[in-house]
Formats: C-alpha cells, sequence, structure tokens
C-alpha cells in the first residue's frame, strides 16, 4: 500500500462499501490509519492547485467512518499549517468540514465563515460551493437562506463553461444527495417575506430548470432531472407544466417511484386527495398496510440464533417491524433513535423485530454486536426477492412498520421523533 496516494483512500473506499469499518478494525489496523492519515495531511499540504483543492469527494461523508482522534489529529494539523500558510483553502476546507460533522445540531454561522474562506481561496473548486450548500440546508434563519443563494450562485458560475453532462451531475445533487436538508424549491418558499431574495431565487431555480430541460433531451428518463424539473414549475405557480412532465414519465414507465410519488404530490395540490393516495400506494405499496392486521411470519420462521419466532407472539405488544440492512445508511442512521425508544419504552410493551435484507450473514453479526442491538433479527438475505418483501410489499428500507396491541399497522414510515410519539400515543390508550 502506498503512502500519500489515492492508493490508500481507494483501499479506505473498498472497506467502507463492504460494510468492513467497525470500531474494532480501526483498533486492529493502526498502520492502516496512518497511511490514511498521511494521505490526507498530504492534500492538506498540497492547499489549492489550479483553483482547486484535492480533498476527496464526499469526504464529509466518509469523516463519519474515521476514528474519532483521527479526526481530531487532522484538525489540529490543518490550524498549524493555517499559522504559516493562511491562505491554504485545503486546510480552511478541512477544518470546515470536521466543524460542522461534529457538530450539526449547533449550525453556527461561523461554520459558514470558514467554508466562504475556503471558496474564495479556491474559485475553480465546484464541490466546495456545494458542500457550502449541503452545510446551510442544516440551518433556517434568514442567514442560512442567503448563504445557500450565494452557495448555488457560485457553483452555477463555476459550472458556466462545463459540459451538460458535468452540470447535471452537480446540479441533480441539490435535490437528491443525502446530506441536503432543503432543496433550491424549498429555499425559494423560504425566502418570500424578502422580495429581493426571492428574485435571486427565481433566477437560481430557472437556471436549475433549463440544466434539466437540457437533460431530457438527451436522457428523457433522467429521474433527477424529471423531478427537479416538475418541482421547479410547481414552485414556481406552473402545476400545468409540472403535471405535464410527470405524466409523460409516467407514461414511459409505469412502475416509475420516483414520478408516481410527484404526480401524488401534484394530484394533492389540486385537491383529488383519493388519485392522490392512489398513487402514493403505488409508490410505495407498503402504505396500503395502515390501519390493516398484518399477517403473521412464513411458517416456520426463525431469528438470526435459529430460534422460532412468530408475529403473533407478540400480539399485546407494541410492535416495531424494522426492515433494514447495514449496508442502509439511512437504516443505520436511524439505530440510534430506535435503541433510545426501545429503552425508555419497552418495560411498557414496546418491542422491536428486525428483517435485515444483507446478505452477508457475517456482516450483520458483526454490526449487531459493535452497536450493541438487543432486539431479535430475522435476515432474509434473498433482499427485496426474499418473502418478507414480498409478503409486505417493501420495496425500500427503511420501512419500520409500527403495530399496535391488536396487530393493526398504525404506521410504515415511524421514524426519527415520529416514532417515540407514536409510540407514547398507543402506550397511553391502554
Amino acid at each position: 500500500m502506498k503512502h500519500n496516494t489515492t492508493d490508500v483512500w481507494d483501499v479506505f473506499l473498498d472497506l467502507h462499501d463492504k460494510g468492513k469499518l467497525s470500531k474494532d478494525y480501526w483498533k486492529k489496523t493502526p498502520k492502516f490509519q496512518v497511511q490514511i492519515t498521511n494521505y490526507l495531511k498530504s492534500i492538506i499540504d498540497a492547499g489549492v492547485t489550479n483553483g482547486k483543492t484535492s480533498i476527496p469527494y464526499d469526504f464529509s461523508y466518509y469523516l463519519f467512518h474515521l476514528p474519532e482522534e483521527m479526526v481530531h489529529h487532522l484538525g489540529l494539523y490543518a490550524e498549524n499549517i493555517l499559522k504559516s500558510d493562511p491562505d491554504n483553502g485545503a486546510a480552511i476546507q478541512i477544518i470546515a468540514i470536521i466543524t460542522f460533522q461534529m457538530a450539526k445540531e449547533q449550525k453556527p454561522l461561523e461554520q459558514y465563515s470558514l467554508i466562504e474562506n475556503a471558496m474564495l481561496l479556491a474559485p475553480n473548486d465546484i464541490e466546495i460551493c456545494f458542500y457550502a450548500y449541503t452545510l446551510c440546508t442544516w440551518g433556517g434563519d434568514k442567514e442560512w437562506i442567503e448563504f445557500a443563494l450565494i452557495s448555488v450562485e457560485r457553483l452555477l458560475e463555476r459550472l458556466r463553461t462545463s459540459s451538460d453532462d458535468e452540470k447535471y451531475q452537480w446540479v441533480s445533487q441539490l435535490y437528491n444527495h443525502y446530506d441536503v436538508l432543503t432543496k433550491p424549491t424549498e429555499f425559494y418558499n423560504e425566502s418570500r417575506k424578502d422580495p429581493v431574495l426571492m428574485k435571486r431565487w427565481e433566477k437560481v431555480l430557472n437556471q436549475l430548470a433549463s440544466i434539466f430541460k437540457t437533460q431530457l433531451t438527451q436522457d428523457t428518463g433522467a429521474q433527477s432531472a424529471l423531478i427537479g424539473l416538475a418541482e421547479i414549475y410547481e414552485t414556481l405557480g406552473n402545476i400545468a407544466e409540472a403535471q405535464a412532465v410527470l405524466e409523460k414519465r409516467i407514461a414511459q414507465d409505469p412502475k416509475d417511484v420516483v414520478t408516481l410519488e410527484g404526480l401524488a404530490k401534484i394530484y394533492e395540490k389540486l385537491g383529488e386527495s383519493e388519485l392522490s393516495r392512489e398513487y402514493k400506494i403505488k409508490a410505495n405499496p407498503s402504505l396500503g398496510w395502515v390501519n390493516e392486521i398484518l399477517p403473521d411470519f412464513p411458517k416456520s420462521t426463525v431469528d438470526l440464533d435459529g430460534n422460532p419466532i412468530s408475529l403473533l407472539d407478540y400480539r399485546g405488544k407494541i410492535v416495531l417491524l424494522d426492515f433494514w440492512a447495514v449496508w442502509c445508511g439511512p437504516c443505520v442512521g436511524e439505530i440510534p433513535n430506535v435503541k433510545a425508544v426501545y429503552q425508555k419504552y419497552h418495560d411498557k410493551g414496546f418491542e422491536v423485530i428486525g428483517i435485515s435484507l444483507d446478505q452477508d450473514e457475517s456482516i450483520l453479526r458483526q454490526y449487531i454486536k459493535d452497536e450493541e442491538i438487543p432486539w431479535r433479527q430475522i435476515q432474509d438475505s434473498k433482499s427485496f426477492d426474499g418473502i418478507f418483501a414480498n409478503q409486505y410489499n417493501v420495496n425500500r428500507i427503511p420501512s419500520p412498520y409500527l403495530i399496535n396491541r391488536d396487530g393493526r399497522v398504525i404506521s410504515v414510515d415511524a421514524r426519527d421523533n415520529q416514532l417515540s410519539e407514536l409510540v407514547e400515543a398507543e402506550i397511553a390508550r391502554k
């Protein structure tokens, strides 16, 4: 393995994709940790070249998978570099990313100030602008709305001489990247009280729409372009155009989930609630179980330890039937919340049964051990083609089905604060 080359980072990405970066792994591989640290230090040392940094794409996401002491060390190293090289955009970006990712809940405006400096010091770097935008989507007040606008304006300016494909790749992420909590159309709606800001956002939306339309001339089935364009049309009040875009796509592919969801939203806005619900269920068949009694597991079902398990045995309990997988980022991200609700309400009759769609049992077992997950697990290694996904109409994960004491489904999307609220309400009904 080479020092200070992308070979080290490629190995890291490969291990990440295979789900092998557990806490124990890092303890067993101190040499590998040093190699990644040295590689990232070399990028900080390089600073900015041709107006760009060499920080790995999506570093902000992978930061969570690095040991805390390693992240702390990188932050200190970047700070020391800045003492002698205050114009080092890479060092500033690393500090900004670490600061933001380690304290997302606080959202101090100083974090944007850091990334703002990095944007100015790396004037050709598109990803810094995109990262700045993702940072702003965690905000909420007027300052964040304007910072987000500046980030997108700069991103579009830096994309001006790029190919159509590159423009689309970056712009589509403004709508579907996992770290984007607020879309440009939502920022536009939040800016309505400020006519000047709103006008600038409107200009940005029209630029994004133009990029989406160009992509659709090359690929009529481009999902992100279709949904992004329809959402922009809808936001700007062009409901008929939005509906036309989506209906054209659904004629091409009647099972396209993203388009079905878009049409459900349009019909709901038009006041056609029954038609909206019909499209919602087409997009997510699991919604058809809401208020229905969920049937028992297939005969002879056993848990991960080989013990027989039946859903009927849990009657009289409030049950979260959690369809998930270790490889599913949102599923793993929800585990701490489920554990907190389980610990709080388990003694009051709340149970959890995990149905894992992981194919590799060893990875599943290791994750359960590392995270100390206390509830029973069922593994269906055939994933979405398996008997559980088919019987319960699961076509996406996480799919957390919350079931009341009578076996009736309360929700098929019991996540975040809603899980605790629904469980507490159901306990109160006893």
